[in-house]
């Protein structure tokens, strides 16, 4: 009787078992391949990171202020392995670590990490301005101002209206200090304040702003003409007193009641938009606009070098202006103002879409 066996290399199982390994394999190699090799020795701030949790994916910029890089296929349990490695490794100061992660070293150095839907894994690690042995300003609009102990630091601006100072080696703790004492000295009128950031005026109308800014330095902006409450709510100087009658005193009062009444009830009504919104409005559409250019330009060749040493000042100032432009929304805006924030966020917000993968 002849022999009918199938052979075991023709069996159904077999071939769908082989075809099954061969998938394997090519969507192991096709991984494998994705990215490029990383080196953290051949970068210039590499070695403040501790071993990545992967060696392929792809390095976006890579200068002596700035380095970024992403990473394929990165399961979550290996992003927060890395976000612990990160804080042994000496990144465990003013740490926030939320949808994602951020924190300096003793060196204000500050790491920003954040894991995709997609499992990419974006860390950047950038440089702050290295600080200066200054001494506290000895201008009127300083000296108004308490003292606050400082390591360091630089003047942003200096003149007779404005000053803006940057100082280093200050905790959270001595910013909050710091603050109780400006308000304790007399700015604390239509004051503002959040966790890292206080606004107020005092009586002479002068603006002052504190802000955190993280990695243990702060910023103090103060400015004389200001366009706060203070200044538009002041009462208008009466006329020296005549004699007459006390009929006609108590008339004259209350007409000079009800004026006061209609003032007020006009300043908390007021209309229009202030010269210092439409400049803070248009500063920052404006940035937004060759914030986009520029991006367009790197996408399209992020290996030129001269487009590399721009990238770290770029996003920078992106995340300044964003930040100062979302502070307007938490102030008194006049009608035409907040329309007018609501048109400049949605043109922003069409705009930076042309730069979204």
């Amino acid at each position: 009787m002849e022999n009918t066996k199938v052979p075991i290399y023709k069996k159904k199982w077999f071939i769908i078992t082989v075809v099954i390994i061969a998938l394997i394999c090519i969507l192991n190699i096709s991984s494998n391949n994705k990215g490029e090799k990383i080196d953290l020795s051949k970068t210039q701030l590499g070695h403040y990171l501790p071993e990545l949790p992967a060696n392929k994916g792809k390095i976006s910029v890579n200068t002596n202020t700035y380095l970024s890089i992403e990473l394929y296929d990165i399961p979550q349990e290996k992003y927060y392995d890395y976000t612990k490695k990160c804080e042994e490794n000496g990144f465990n100061i003013d740490v926030s670590s939320s949808s994602s992660f951020e924190a300096y070293n003793e060196k204000s150095y500050k790491i920003y990490m954040y894991l995709s839907s997609k499992n990419e894994m974006n860390i950047s690690l950038s440089v702050p301005r290295e600080l200066e042995k200054i001494s506290w300003p000895t201008s009127e609009l300083a000296k108004t101002l308490p003292v606050p102990e400082f390591d360091g630091g630089y003047i942003n601006t200096d003149s007779s209206n404005e000053f803006s100072i940057t100082l280093g080696n200050i905790t959270k703790e001595n910013y909050n200090k710091y603050v109780d004492e400006c308000s304790s000295k007399g700015y604390n009128v239509d004051y503002n304040k959040t966790t890292n950031n206080y606004e107020a005026n005092n009586d002479k109308g002068y603006h002052l702003e504190v802000s955190y800014n993280g990695g243990r330095r702060i910023t103090i902006k103060l400015e004389s003409n200001s366009n706060k409450s203070t200044s538009t709510t002041e009462v208008e100087k009466e006329p020296e007193p005549t004699p007459s009658t006390e009929k006609q005193d108590k008339e004259k009062e209350s007409e000079n009641s009800n004026k006061q009444e209609n003032k007020n009830s006009s300043s908390s009504k007021s209309k229009g938009i202030s010269k210092d919104f439409k400049k803070a409005m248009d500063t920052y559409e404006s940035f937004m606009n060759e914030y986009v250019d520029f991006m367009k330009k790197y996408q399209k060749n992020s290996s030129d070098l001269s487009l590399i040493s721009q990238y770290a000042t770029m996003t920078q100032k992106y995340a300044e202006q964003v930040s100062a432009f979302e502070k307007w929304d938490s102030k008194d805006l006049t009608t035409e103002e907040a329309k007018y924030y609501v048109d400049v966020q949605a043109r922003v917000s069409k705009k930076l879409l042309e730069v979204t993968e």
